[in-house]
């Protein structure tokens, strides 16, 4: 992992999404920030436009929802992973994590300036990014 920060804050530009996934996404794949589209702006599929851009490069997501139960996920240790909550700016809010290898999920890189992560609120998701054999 190589820690990319967000280029573009929510509200920069009058409705301008903040680019914290992306810059997750660029982190955990070690790109620079400007060789990922910022997704969530772009386009309301965001997410559509994510998987298809990942399986362009031979690369899939899989996404869990880990604040519900059940939450019972073993993700392999030490690999990077992006974690998403709500932050502490009342939106969405992605980072940088890696499951610890015990119960839980450790924090790696904020993305966003403040370094503030969730403000305290638990993780909601958790997106592996893989590569196709």
């Amino acid at each position: 992992m190589k820690a990319v920060d967000q280029t573009v804050l929510a509200g920069d530009l009058g409705p301008v999404k903040g680019d914290c996934f992306r810059a997750c996404v660029a982190s955990v794949l070690e790109l620079p920030i400007e060789e990922v589209p910022h997704f969530v702006q772009e386009s309301e599929d965001w997410y559509e436009m994510f998987t298809e851009w990942l399986s362009k490069r031979e690369m899939f997501a899989i996404e869990v929802k880990v604040s519900e139960p059940p939450a019972s996920v073993v993700l392999p240790p030490d690999v990077p992973c992006i974690v998403s909550a709500h932050g502490p700016r009342g939106c969405m809010h992605s980072v940088v994590g890696r499951y610890d290898g015990g119960e839980g999920i450790e924090l790696d890189h904020d993305p966003h300036p403040s370094r503030g992560f969730f403000g305290g609120n638990d993780a909601e998701w958790v997106m592996l990014i893989g590569r196709r054999l």
